[in-house]
């Protein structure tokens, strides 16, 4: 149902001029393997996320130098929501920074937003599904995130606070797979400061998000919070769970390949089966993942509802419930997982 690569095993060094080196291992290493066993097959071609921040930017850079040594190019992408005055303005300055460097660049302009509560959340589901959708369509299967050490610290912090299980504090992957585009972080071993002088040395000039700044976000105050001390416990605990994820990660897809069937949003599963599962801590991982991708969500619900949720199939011999954007229902052989109707449609349309 889905595919991940372990966190990388560590953080790079913070000089800037080891930076490319560690890009370019990182990314054949994991995404390009065969290009390091003097393979013929040429690299693709591949996006870039680019908000025109810091990371992003950094990124960019990195991948268009590797990209020119490999033979191939890049796109980058932007994303206008046009949820603030500026956005449109800092969307074409980004572009010409782009051009400026003679890289390839595309502005995504979602529909506008429905006046929702979490709007931040469902900003970053809409950025995502246009970024796929474009890659999708234009034959691109490997699309690169900026996230660094940094915002894998902080993931791990807000999951934990969430409640939610060790397979969620493992943090973001580093290679992970949606909608038939793989999506690569490769600067997950980086720290925040060691890419802000990289561009610094390069003479480079980003665009701050005034978002990043305001306390209306979680994670905004906690990263004002953190010591540098948590963000490297919180980084290498990360790595630990990550390591744990993925070997949990080969053993759940192998029980799915027999004893589920997929559909376009929903899941069928054996329910029998999924009962002699043990422990019930399995039980519920496989549940959550479920619930996570057919519901189209970048976390798994919380670990305590899913918890409850697992309890009662146990319990129960038919019943029903809802819970992170699905429709859970099961009764006589079946455990079926599928999108709430009124999700379906958002999930689908394409952005």
């Amino acid at each position: 149902m889905t595919q991940r690569v372990a966190n990388h095993p560590s953080p790079v060094t913070s000089h800037t001029s080891h930076l490319d080196a560690y890009f370019s291992t990182t990314l054949q290493s994991c995404i390009f393997p065969e290009l390091l066993t003097g393979g013929s097959q040429p690299a693709p071609h591949f996006a870039i996320a680019l908000s025109g921040g810091a990371d992003s930017l950094a990124l960019t850079l990195l991948a268009n130098d590797w990209a020119r040594a490999h033979g191939t190019s890049i796109t980058t992408l932007t994303v206008d929501h046009r949820l603030r005055a500026d956005s449109t303005a800092e969307a074409t300055h980004v572009a010409n920074i782009m051009r400026a460097h003679g890289i390839a660049h595309t502005i995504l302009t979602p529909e506008p937003l429905p006046a929702i509560r979490n709007k931040q959340a469902q900003a970053r589901a809409r950025r995502y599904d246009a970024m796929l959708s474009h890659c999708q369509s234009a034959g691109i299967t490997h699309l690169l995130l900026g996230h660094h050490a940094d915002d894998q610290a902080e993931t791990v912090a807000l999951q934990r606070h969430r409640g939610s299980s060790p397979a969620s504090r493992a943090g973001m992957a580093l290679v992970s797979e949606r909608a038939q585009v793989k999506l690569v972080r490769p600067l997950l071993g980086v720290r925040k400061k060691t890419l802000v002088d990289y561009l610094r040395a390069r003479n480079v000039a980003w665009v701050e998000d005034p978002t990043n700044a305001s306390d209306r976000y979680a994670r905004n105050r906690l990263r004002q919070h953190l010591s540098e001390a948590e963000i490297i416990a919180l980084w290498h605990e990360a790595k630990t769970q990550g390591a744990l994820r993925h070997a949990s990660d080969v053993t759940r897809n192998a029980w799915m390949s027999e004893h589920a069937t997929m559909t376009h949003g929903s899941a069928n599963l054996a329910l029998d089966a999924w009962r002699a599962l043990m422990p019930h801590e399995t039980q519920t991982d496989y549940v959550s993942h479920a619930i996570r991708v057919i519901g189209g969500k970048t976390y798994r619900p919380r670990l305590a509802e899913t918890e409850r949720l697992a309890q009662r199939i146990m319990d129960e011999a038919v019943g029903r419930a809802t819970l992170g954007h699905c429709v859970v229902d099961w009764h006589g052989a079946a455990l079926r997982i599928a999108r709430e109707p009124k999700h379906a449609a958002t999930l689908d349309a394409p952005h």
